[in-house]
């Protein structure tokens, strides 16, 4: 028998491209070249044996080609360490008998089972070096020779590669383009070649497209529909002639957020809402607000505030949608951009007790802790002091026309101060459970059961005082005592209780004289009054409330002259600063809240408004203009309604 060897080596390598997608394939021409050893062996055969079978001789040259993860096998590959990449192999028919890769002479693992490869090194020098793939294919002509394995085609592919470290830096950062547009700049790879770049809104694999860049020297993307709000960017460079190499960074841009400290909101009329807004933001933008069901103002051309319509004083529910929407954007579409928002209520004021101090234009509230003062003027806050005391819901504080304090505790002790500070505590006297009055004159009146006492409050001293006895057997006179905010004065309304008879009224007027006596003025029978109290800045002007179920009318009455003012409705106050009138209108008992404002003279109506609900519990105040009521405030000179 003799034995057949077959050595197949290269002659030639092309490089071709195939159609317009740039996939690269690498052509092997392989020859065959039969070198005999021939041993005879001393037997003969011809061809009619039936054991005889003619085979056609293995072709000298094939040709077969590669194609390598998509990329061009004739320039610098760019690879990461440890990384598999795919090929394929166009063997003309042929069988493969064996593959090996090699990096640099030393053999990388090879599935022979599949066109995977597998870069298994730990460089990652940023280097140069010789990637090589040796095959052999089957001849495909069933000789023994090919059976034994002696008969095959060989040959290689060899590729320069390149291994770089892994890497996710682009050092992309924010900056603003001339038109003030959001503008991403990045880095361009120093250490391989990029084809270019894409950005995305979100990430790469579920974010939005915006730009696919070509120019690897192009580092930057300008966004002119960024506008407002949380984005984040992702910006993929592709490596050039790489196994999919990519280097992914983002960026998270999130401008300053429009906070409430950005709004202004106040009522320009009873039944209007201006907004206006600062935003921090320095792109280019314009506005759609949403309010109510569904409706919108659109707002361009720069204007940052709208006008809203708005339910009755006092109101806290009322929500808006402000929508931050890119200068080149359509503004229809607005409802998919970034929004904030607002609930607007009426300004909120709460105390345990309240009043105004006219001498230092203040407002002071009492609270569990302290004595807050506020400025009538704007209603900001300016200055607080702690006052230590135990208080309750029902504590009471009181302020002079000269800012002389007075609050009372759970035990019913009156502390006196001198002014709002809290420093200088003059006196403590205790008015059992009975309401006080502190006025000027250092004058405080206690009211009690069947009488009243004034204390001279820099001694504690009581200079004066009255009581009642009823003249009906089994009778009990209650009286209710008012004194003049000049402490001059003393209106007493009495209540002869019987039970069998109806109960008598009638009012007392006292006069203080220089030696604290009580000089009675006048004594006047009369019926269906509720209250009686002193103008808070005119010593001889009283306010008379009758039954508002009754007769639902207040007079202001001059005591001196008896002038007096008759006027429908209930009796809310006269503000210190400006003598204007507040009051109920008799709609009220009719659950139709409406509350009227009067100038000094109680002649001229300045507005008329309507609250939001009915709550004949909560008293409304009006200090400076400013209304208060059910813990909240609105400054009603500020709107159109007003006519002073």
């Amino acid at each position: 028998m003799g034995a057949l060897y077959f050595h197949i080596f290269v002659k030639k390598l092309n490089v071709m491209q195939k159609g317009t997608t740039k996939q690269h394939i690498l052509l092997l021409y392989l020859f065959l070249f039969p070198i005999f050893t021939v041993s005879l062996l001393s037997c003969e055969f011809n061809s009619d044996d039936d054991n005889f079978v003619f085979l056609e001789k293995p072709g000298e040259e094939i040709q077969i080609g590669i194609e390598l993860a998509s990329i061009n096998p004739a320039e610098l590959i760019y690879a990461y360490n440890n990384t598999y990449f795919s090929y394929s192999l166009n063997t003309g028919g042929k069988n493969i008998f064996l593959r090996q890769f090699y990096l640099d002479g030393q053999p990388l693992e090879t599935d022979q089972n599949t066109g995977i490869g597998y870069l298994n090194t730990h460089i990652a020098d940023n280097d140069t070096h010789e990637l090589k793939l040796v095959i052999a294919l089957k001849t495909g002509t069933g000789s023994l020779a090919e059976y034994a394995g002696y008969e095959m085609y060989t040959g290689e592919f060899i590729f320069k590669i390149k291994i770089i470290p892994f890497s996710d830096k682009l050092n992309i950062r924010e900056t603003r383009s001339q038109n003030n547009n959001l503008k991403l700049e990045w880095d361009k790879p120093a250490d391989y070649e990029v084809w270019g770049y894409e950005v995305y809104e979100g990430d790469n694999h579920f974010g939005k497209l915006l730009t696919r860049i070509t120019d690897p020297d192009e580092t930057f993307f300008t966004n002119p529909d960024y506008a407002y709000g949380y984005k984040l960017y992702t910006v993929v460079a592709y490596v050039k002639n790489s196994f999919d190499i990519t280097v992914v960074d983002n960026i998270t841009v999130n401008h300053s957020n429009m906070m409430e400290e950005n709004f202004e909101m106040y009522r320009t009329s009873l039944n209007e809402l201006v907004i206006k807004w600062d935003n921090p933001n320095p792109f280019p933008c314009k506005y759609v607000l949403e309010y109510g069901y569904d409706n919108i103002i659109k707002i361009e051309d720069g204007v940052n505030e709208a006008i809203i319509p708005i339910p009755e004083f006092p109101s806290w529910s009322n929500l808006f949608t402000l929508y931050i929407i890119p200068e080149s954007a359509d503004i229809d579409q607005y409802a998919y951009y970034s929004c904030i928002n607002v609930w607007y209520s009426d300004k909120q004021f709460s105390a345990i007790s309240f009043e105004c101090d006219p001498v230092n234009n203040m407002l002071h509230g009492l609270t569990f802790t302290s004595l807050n003062s506020y400025d009538l003027s704007s209603m900001e806050k300016a200055g607080s002091s702690k006052h230590n005391l135990t208080l309750h819901t029902g504590c009471k504080l009181q302020v002079t026309n000269q800012g002389m304090i007075a609050i009372s505790d759970v035990e019913n002790n009156v502390h006196i101060y001198s002014d709002y500070s809290l420093k200088n505590e003059i006196i403590v006297l205790n008015s059992g459970i009975y309401p006080f009055h502190l006025v000027s004159g250092n004058k405080l009146l206690i009211e009690e059961r069947n009488g009243f006492r004034i204390h001279d409050v820099t001694t504690g001293a009581v200079i004066c005082s009255r009581s009642w006895q009823s003249e009906r057997p089994g009778g009990e006179t209650i009286p209710s005592a008012t004194i003049s905010p000049d402490g001059k004065y003393v209106y007493v309304l009495c209540m002869d209780y019987h039970s069998v008879s109806p109960a008598d009224q009638w009012t007392e007027l006292y006069e203080i004289d220089a030696n604290h006596s009580l000089q009675l003025l006048e004594k006047t029978k009369t019926a269906d009054i509720q209250s009686v109290s002193f103008h808070p800045v005119k010593s001889t002007e009283v306010i008379i409330q009758y039954l508002p179920y009754t007769q639902n009318k207040f007079i202001i009455m001059d005591i001196l002259t008896k002038e007096q003012k008759e006027i429908k409705g209930e009796f809310m106050n006269i503000d210190p600063f400006t003598g204007n009138l507040l009051f109920r209108g008799e709609e009220y008992l009719h659950s139709d809240p409406v509350l009227y404002v009067r100038d000094k003279n109680y002649a001229k109506e300045i507005i008329k408004l309507k609250l939001d609900f009915n709550n004949t519990a909560a008293p409304s105040y009006l200090f400076r203009n400013c209304l208060f009521f059910n813990n909240h405030y609105l400054n009603l000179s500020h709107l159109k309604e007003w006519k002073q």
